[in-house]
């Protein structure tokens, strides 16, 4: 586990990476991402402990400051041309 978090730490930063994500409502949901807005995490089962609970406030909360100028919505029909 060291050795992967080491060469995370080496080779991966926000400066070379790319993400694709794939979702209907591409627009309502680029909106949420480059305005920070909360993304709660739901459970469909029940009984999560209190220590996971106040990670994902954490997580939830997490700005990621995305640069609207740096993204784009592509239709899936472009997405590997």
């Amino acid at each position: 586990l060291d050795q992967v978090n080491e060469a995370i730490r080496r080779h991966l930063n926000f400066e070379n990476i790319r993400i694709a994500v794939v979702t209907r409502g591409a627009d309502e949901f680029m909106t949420a991402l480059v305005s920070n807005a909360p993304s709660p995490i739901e459970y469909e089962a029940g009984g999560m402990s209190e220590e996971v609970l106040a990670e994902d406030r954490i997580v939830t909360a997490y700005r990621l400051d995305i640069n609207r100028a740096d993204s784009k919505i592509v239709d899936v029909e472009d997405m590997f041309e």
